[in-house]
């Protein structure tokens, strides 16, 4: 949790420890207290629009994103941008432990103006590495829906602790892997299980 702290107070680091980009403090500094709602509203907004011209249902009006999005879009585009930047390097990551890769990291940060659209009483399970030392992708697809979206700003710092605490535990668990192979007679200590794998007949006609 103090190496969380730490990216949301002084920045974001790569693998070797080296800053790579403003902390979310140092962001969020930029928008006066008063002002906070509207910049919640406006950042909503602006990812709306976006999957709103994809066809994908956000449960927002058209009306009132393009409203918000007109209104405040000189006073905080600037800051949404670096906002996403900070999200994309907490997501780096995943694609250095080994979680995600670089083609899925491609895809999700393909918008411009992305935050994360959770939702009430969405599924609240947090990812795991079960009873392996393998971790499961954290990052969920998009969905539409038309249920009330959580505060985006609240959901990045969550987001922020869950990726790293991801990415972490997965490098340990890589490096822990690593070292048993290395080493004769370290099947005292760990033991790889292979997956379970059953054959199946496929006619040719079902598999086309």
């Amino acid at each position: 949790s103090g190496k969380v702290e730490a990216i949301l107070k002084y920045g974001p680091i790569d693998k070797n420890g080296n800053k790579i980009g403003k902390s979310f403090e140092e962001i969020l500094s930029k928008v006066d207290k008063n002002s906070l709602n509207d910049f919640r509203a406006y950042i909503v907004s602006k990812h709306a629009k976006e999957l709103m011209d994809e066809g994908i249902a956000t449960g927002l009006s058209e009306a009132d994103v393009n409203l918000t999005i007109k209104k405040y879009d000189n006073q905080f585009e600037p800051i949404l941008k670096e906002l996403v930047e900070f999200q994309r390097n907490v997501l780096k990551q995943l694609v250095d432990a080994g979680i995600l890769s670089a083609d899925s990291y491609n895809k999700i940060t393909k918008y411009e103006y992305y935050v994360p659209f959770n939702r009430v009483m969405d599924d609240t399970k947090t990812s795991g590495t079960g009873k392996g030392l393998e971790a499961r992708n954290p990052v969920y697809g998009i969905k539409g829906s038309s249920r009330d979206i959580i505060d985006p700003l609240e959901s990045i710092i969550k987001n922020t602790f869950i990726y790293t605490n991801m990415a972490d535990r997965n490098m340990i668990g890589k490096a822990f892997v690593d070292l048993a192979r290395k080493y004769e007679g370290s099947g005292k200590i760990i033991d790889k299980v292979p997956p379970r794998m059953i054959p199946q007949t496929i006619m040719l006609k079902e598999l086309e």
